[in-house]
């Protein structure tokens, strides 16, 4: 019951606030907005306020909200009227499409900036070196796993964040940094990098989430479990674990786990999975994070720069499946948002709210692709209509229409049996 509600909770929130985006604006702008629903028909209940009528209908998939003059499928009801969406110039016409997908990234933005204020960010009191890239810039600097950094460019560092700080300092002119190793003290010389440093910190195996369908989920490991073995094992941190599982693709092997003051143990058939030609094993658990308390200024610094990071993360996922570098396997729908909700949820309300702040900036992202019947179909039509100087035939936007909407259900059916194949 519990992935019921939470998947309902996030899928109203997320359907209100773009929907609401498009009825601000065109109020804002003189347009009638004749209904606003959320959800698709048939309606379930509604009632009028003035010209508006407000309903929640029954398939919750999506909402829609119904400007005078305007259709999503069929001829547009057009009279002329000043009140009417197409009565509009273009750039307004613009803005009122693009309010929705705005709002998604707005609510994305502010959730982000509410957990840096009520929860933290993440903060690794650590100087602890777990991880070193193949390849990287610390890796030709002759870094290792277990290093203890000491000082980056002559300035001390008592945690991750401080050593994150002093290696941007260095990136551009390159520097020096002094670690122990093995009871030694030594010094390395850096040369100028760009990019990603290449190191991450060593960090206790603590879960954070569970990959829905996963060998994990499987085992009954949950959010917040402490993994301390693997095949026999014992595990150091979480990049420790990590090389553990990926060593051991599609073996049997028993896992051993702290929860509060109980021990645990299954045996876990770990899941093969092929990485740049090589097979790798998963055991299907995301990294639990430590969090410290911040400031107003930094948290709207965080929530901006983890908005930004999802985003960037979605458009390189799009572009992943264009280019065929990303299988369409790993697309999910409805089914997939579901379990992921209801397993956030028991997690806690600041797991749901990150799962939901993720989500809205993939619909932000996924309302802007140029399909017909969703906004970036609408933003298409626009552009073309500003540069034949009219609008396409109502017989020609109704074709394109029909298309998008028929590839719509498509898609639909596709990502829901990649879930039902994942999780079943």
């Amino acid at each position: 019951m519990t992935q019921v509600w939470a998947f309902l909770f996030v899928l109203g929130v997320l359907i209100f606030v773009h929907e609401f985006g498009h009825f601000l604006a065109a109020k804002l702008v003189g347009i009638r907005v004749e209904r606003f629903s959320l959800g698709f028909p048939p309606k379930m209940v509604g009632f009028r306020i003035g010209e508006t009528e407000y309903c929640i209908s029954w398939i919750p998939l999506g909402g829609y909200v119904k400007l005078a003059g305007q259709a999503d499928l069929g001829p547009e009801e057009r009279t002329g009227a000043p009140w009417e969406f197409g009565s509009k110039p273009l750039k307004i016409r613009t803005a009122v499409v693009l309010a929705g997908p705005l709002m998604n990234l707005f609510l994305a933005l502010w959730i982000f900036i509410g957990i840096a204020w009520i929860q933290g960010v993440a903060y690794y009191p650590t100087v602890r070196v777990g991880w070193v890239r193949s390849g990287s810039p610390a890796e030709r600097a002759g870094l290792r796993r277990g290093d203890v950094l000491v000082e980056v460019g002559g300035r001390p560092v008592r945690d991750w964040r401080e050593a994150g700080k002093a290696l941007a300092g260095i990136m551009s002119q390159g520097g020096s940094i002094r670690l122990e190793r093995g009871g030694d003290t030594l010094e390395v010389t850096v040369p100028p990098w760009d990019g990603d440093f290449g190191i991450e910190p060593s960090v206790p195996a603590r879960v954070g989430s569970v990959v829905p369908g996963s060998p994990a989920e499987r085992a009954g490991i949950q959010p917040g479990d402490v993994i301390i073995a693997v095949d026999g094992q014992e595990v150091e941190d979480w990049h420790g674990m990590r090389e553990l599982v990926r060593s051991r693709p599609g073996m049997t092997v028993p896992v051993r786990w702290r929860r509060d003051d109980q021990f645990l143990e299954a045996e876990v058939t770990l899941e093969a999975r092929e990485e740049d030609g090589h097979s790798v094993g998963k055991l299907g658990v995301v990294m639990g994070l430590p969090w410290r308390k911040v400031g107003v200024l930094e948290g709207i610094g965080t929530g901006a720069r983890n908005t930004y990071a999802v985003l960037k993360g979605t458009l390189e996922f799009l572009g992943g499946l264009f280019t065929g570098k990303v299988s369409t396997k790993l697309l999910g729908g409805p089914v997939m948002i579901a379990h992921m909700a209801g397993q956030q949820a028991r997690a806690g309300l600041a797991s749901l709210l990150l799962f939901m702040a993720v989500l809205s900036v993939n619909l932000a992202v996924l309302n802007v692709l140029p399909i017909p019947v969703l906004d970036g179909g609408h933003l298409m039509f626009l552009a073309v209509e500003g540069i034949l100087g009219r609008p396409l035939s109502a017989r020609g936007r109704a074709v394109l229409q029909y298309i998008g909407m028929a590839f719509l259900v498509f898609l639909m059916i596709y990502v829901t049996i990649n879930d039902l194949y994942r999780l079943f």
